[in-house]
């Protein structure tokens, strides 16, 4: 059985790979985790660049106001030596 012979199964809507025969199935398979190697190398590149990123002084005079009042950023993290943002979205 060959790549070029087999055609794609469809069910309904759905279309499945194409069949191979396992030698082709295994050098393609390769080749794929040979990319995914190479992606996550290159991301761990960029994440260490981004731990390496200078910190910021925080500013001391910025205020937050709620309905108790208006209050320093430093008095919000009082104790706290660093601050780490993070986002959720």
């Amino acid at each position: 059985m060959t790549g070029t012979n087999v055609r794609a199964a469809t069910d309904g809507d759905h279309s499945w790979p194409r069949a191979l025969a396992r030698g082709e199935r295994e050098a393609e398979r390769k080749d794929l985790l040979d990319d995914e190697k190479a992606h996550t190398h290159a991301l761990d590149r960029i994440n260490a660049r981004r731990r390496r990123l200078p910190m910021t002084e925080a500013r001391n005079d910025h205020t937050f106001a709620d309905p108790a009042g208006k209050h320093r950023f430093t008095d919000l993290f009082e104790g706290c030596t660093q601050l780490v943002p993070v986002t959720t979205c």
